[in-house]
């Protein structure tokens, strides 16, 4: 009797889509770019919306994957986020080690600007702390 998984006919199971959000707390817009991908813009906050971070569009916004960081892609290992205020000249990147043995549900960057040029992020998985760039 053959069996009845021949190789080649087992589907791999699909990995989870982990949601990757990043937030704009300050009042100007920021420029982004996650491990050397295509750049994009996150609107600044103001009172006019209670000064809720914002986030880019669902169409550029960076994702996760847990084969490790691409362009546009976070992943366990090095992974690089440069952020530059749009209209100034001013660009910081930031590194970040995404360790292996997290788990990963969502994962949340806040960017802070303190002055034109420090910039910090606290950085979430599932809601927790992960670190502090600066």
């Amino acid at each position: 009797m053959k069996n009845a998984l021949t190789r080649g006919s087992a589907k791999a199971a699909a990995a989870p889509t982990i949601p990757v959000s990043v937030f704009n707390s300050e009042t100007g817009n920021i420029q982004v770019v996650v491990n050397n991908g295509a750049s994009f813009i996150i609107p600044g906050t103001s009172t006019a919306i209670d000064f809720i971070p914002q986030m880019p569009p669902a169409s550029v916004a960076p994702t996760f994957s847990f084969t490790g960081p691409a362009p546009n892609t976070f992943g366990p290992g090095l992974n690089f986020l440069t952020v530059t205020p749009v209209g100034t000249i001013v660009t910081k990147t930031l590194q970040l080690t995404l360790p292996t043995n997290a788990q990963y549900v969502s994962l949340q960057f806040y960017v802070f600007w303190n002055g034109v040029n420090a910039v910090s992020t606290i950085v979430l998985t599932n809601g927790q702390f992960l670190a502090l760039l600066t």
